[in-house]
């Protein structure tokens, strides 16, 4: 209470360093309706958003000097996601287009890695050339920015197809080492694992990724439900 006004301290701490990265008051009745609630919760989501935001805009902008890599990043990443090829090719386009304004610019190269390994898919591709280009590109991406799992995401990924399987989870283990928060990258270690027949840290991987991200895609369901079909709990599956 300060001057007979009740307030909520909020605070967001990194819990290696101790350091309070955000912090904020929210003003409130002392009876809390529900009403009331909904609506701090609403205003202490959007402030965090906010800081997010300005604190990966202020990153790109120091490392690259254009903001309109990050825009171009953005447009890519919201088609990307989508099962249809031209939308794909569009991604890839805005991720080029991205490289335009920053050439060493790595969540573009990795969204370009990353659509050449899904349209490989997608199309069913006995060729692996397309693959080969994006495992060129993500290489190329992860010395740029050592602090950013993305390329080894899709290095991971795409050394699962070209049947490298140790480099693989090397990858995915370094990706995981840099950033144990990246739920997409847990599923796609998931799924890897899965693969190369190591069932129960598969299961715990994506548990994982589900616990991180609870409005995940099918995508993550689908993972865990062929895990648990391999050991044989097919009702959980």
């Amino acid at each position: 209470r300060r001057d007979g006004v009740c307030f909520l301290s909020v605070k967001l701490d990194d819990v290696v360093t101790q350091e309070i990265i955000w912090a904020e008051k929210q003003k409130f009745d002392y009876v809390l309706p529900e009403q009331q609630y909904r609506q701090l919760s609403i205003r202490i989501i959007l402030s965090v958003v906010s800081i997010i935001e300005k604190s990966e805009l202020d990153r790109y902008n120091k490392l690259y000097q254009d903001p309109n890599a990050y825009y171009w990043y953005l447009t890519g990443k919201r088609e990307i996601d989508k099962f249809d090829l031209p939308k794909l090719r569009q991604a890839r386009q805005s991720f080029k287009n991205a490289l335009t304004a920053s050439p060493d610019f790595v969540p573009a190269l990795s969204g370009i890695a990353r659509t050449m390994q899904k349209e490989w898919l997608m199309l069913a591709r006995s060729e692996k050339d397309i693959l080969i280009e994006g495992e060129q590109i993500a290489k190329r991406a992860a010395p740029t920015d050592p602090d950013d799992e993305r390329p080894l995401r899709e290095l991971g990924t795409i050394s699962m197809y070209l049947g490298k399987f140790d480099d693989s989870l090397e990858y995915f283990d370094l990706g995981e080492t840099i950033n144990p928060q990246h739920a997409d990258l847990l599923a796609d270690y998931a799924d890897a694992l899965n693969h190369y027949g190591h069932l129960e840290l598969s299961l715990e991987k994506i548990e994982q990724a589900i616990k991180l991200n609870p409005l995940a895609p099918d995508y993550y369901y689908w993972v865990g439900a062929g895990t648990l079909h391999d050991l044989d709990r097919y009702q959980e599956a």
